[in-house]
């Protein structure tokens, strides 16, 4: 299971939001660029990377922050980026300006066929889905996607989705359960068992309530490929050497 350290942006700078409310927000002081780089110092392979501004208007918006770290990280590390990438020029253009992968989430969930055709255009290793979901409480376990920053919810749960998703040739799958993002509480086991039981082809990234080692040894039990820490390690709950570890 691979570490892949997170850095979430509003107006340039860096920032944790709690539970997905932009209401909820920690600053942090540390410029973008810095962080980032320590973090490729660190021996991290991939640094994962949401425009909170652009995910909330529905276009890029912090693409010069997007160019700052593909010139400081030169090369040592991919950057997987999302945030407001709703169409075929949004998704060029974070690709044009350094990202190694681009993250959308609520393109996928609204019209899958696009996405289809921005894995042929732009290759399936260039493309991950992001399906950020919330619990349904009923007489089946199952979750239901969230879009446009977390502030709507789609109509369909994430097992149709995901289904249509895989037809269409997705290969990378980015889920976090938003009841537990930045909490530092644990992730969502459960969910993560299910997704890999239902779809072993999938290289599958697990995202919110990393708090501790014994989560990350928690996860890496589930067979997911990756998992996306951010809060604990700018926090320095844990370090980027022990996750890794």
């Amino acid at each position: 299971m691979k570490v892949y350290p997170a850095i979430d942006l509003i107006d340039g700078g860096v920032v944790r939001l709690w539970k997905g409310r932009f209401d909820r927000t920690t600053a942090y002081a540390a410029a973008p660029v810095d962080i980032a780089g320590t973090y490729a110092d660190g021996g991290a392979g991939l640094i994962h990377v949401i425009d909170l501004d652009g995910a909330r208007v529905g276009q890029p918006k912090n693409l010069g922050v997007l160019k700052d770290l593909a010139r400081r990280l030169d090369g040592r590390a991919t950057i997987q980026w999302g945030g407001g990438l709703r169409d075929d020029s949004a998704v060029a253009s974070v690709l044009e300006a350094g990202a190694g992968r681009a993250i959308v989430g609520s393109v996928a969930v609204r019209d899958p066929d696009t996405v289809g055709e921005w894995i042929t255009r732009f290759g399936a290793d260039s493309i991950v889905v992001a399906l950020d979901v919330r619990p349904v409480i009923d007489d089946r376990e199952r979750y239901v996607p969230a879009t446009s920053g977390w502030t709507e919810e789609a109509d369909r749960d994430l097992w149709d989705l995901l289904d249509a998703l895989q037809s269409l040739g997705v290969r990378h799958l980015l889920s976090t359960d938003i009841e537990r993002d930045g909490t530092g509480e644990g992730p969502n086991l459960a969910l993560y068992r299910e997704l890999v039981r239902r779809y072993p082809t999938l290289a599958i990234q697990a995202s919110g309530g990393v708090g501790s080692l014994d989560h990350l040894e928690a996860l890496r039990g589930t067979g997911v490929s990756a998992v996306v820490v951010g809060k604990s390690l700018l926090d320095g709950t844990i370090t980027l050497a022990e996750a890794m570890a």
